[in-house]
């Protein structure tokens, strides 16, 4: 395989795990979330760093996800079923 084909590869798993771990990302959650978070800030209540739409962006809190999330899940896994 070459490398552009595992880039490819890559995307593709990790487009399918982000899209099967977060089904309602897309579509529902931001909209209640948002709603939330522009509440706590009409009342002048801290917003967790994470949600806030002014600081995060998508991609960076996907790598979050996969660097303190999956990876971790899947070490331990590996252990688990060598």
């Amino acid at each position: 395989m070459t490398s552009a084909e595992n880039d490819e590869c890559h995307r593709k798993v990790t487009a399918c795990v982000v899209k099967r771990l977060h089904p309602f990302s897309e579509v529902i959650a931001p909209t209640l979330r948002q709603a939330k978070i522009d509440s706590l800030k009409l009342k002048c209540l801290p917003v967790t760093p994470f949600m806030d739409r002014d600081t995060v962006s998508k991609p960076s809190s996907q790598t979050s996800f996969i660097r303190f999330v999956l990876l971790p899940l899947f070490t331990e896994l590996t252990k688990l079923f060598p």
